[in-house]
């Protein structure tokens, strides 16, 4: 039997405007390449160099804006899933954890950034923001999870008797 989600979070950039563009112009950029190399006979010039760099760029813009973590609170423990990277969800179950609470955290000075993270502070799962849930697992191994929304984060933990 599959445990009962609680709390759900879903962090993702609001960049529509930015994804739509880039398809757009990624698109557009496909085909004018396209014509270009069939006009100059499959022999890329300077046009077709610059177009297809610019189709490049477009799909790295398009890939980091496509990002979105998915934190769930589940009756059996907290579950965290960072696509694209992770398709899958990381759990940790509550058995496992030794201690948690809420805490700030600079992800820049702390973890080297956003995304998933290893370093000497453990593990960490930031999207953007600046407050997250800290576990320490019975191991001793830190997780961080970045939340946009902690206090109904906070009141799920407390419902359950964690915090």
């Amino acid at each position: 039997m599959k445990a009962e989600v609680l709390f759900e979070e879903i962090q993702s950039f609001n960049k529509k405007p930015v994804q739509l563009f880039c398809k757009i112009s990624i698109g557009v950029l496909v085909v004018a390449l396209g014509i270009i190399l069939l006009i100059d006979k499959g022999e890329p010039g300077l046009l077709a160099t610059i177009f297809f760099w610019a189709l490049i760029v477009c799909i790295i813009i398009a890939f980091f804006t496509s990002f979105k973590m998915v934190t769930q609170i589940r009756t059996d423990g907290i579950y965290i899933n960072y696509l694209p990277l992770q398709p899958w969800f990381t759990g940790y179950l509550w058995n496992d954890v030794q201690t948690l609470y809420m805490r700030k955290y600079d992800a820049a000075r702390e973890y080297l950034g956003w995304g998933i993270k290893l370093g000497p502070m453990g593990w960490a799962y930031i999207h953007s923001g600046d407050t997250g849930l800290q576990l320490i697992l019975n191991d001793g191994t830190k997780v961080l999870i970045g939340t946009h929304r902690p206090d109904e984060m906070e009141a799920v933990l407390h419902s359950l008797k964690l915090l």
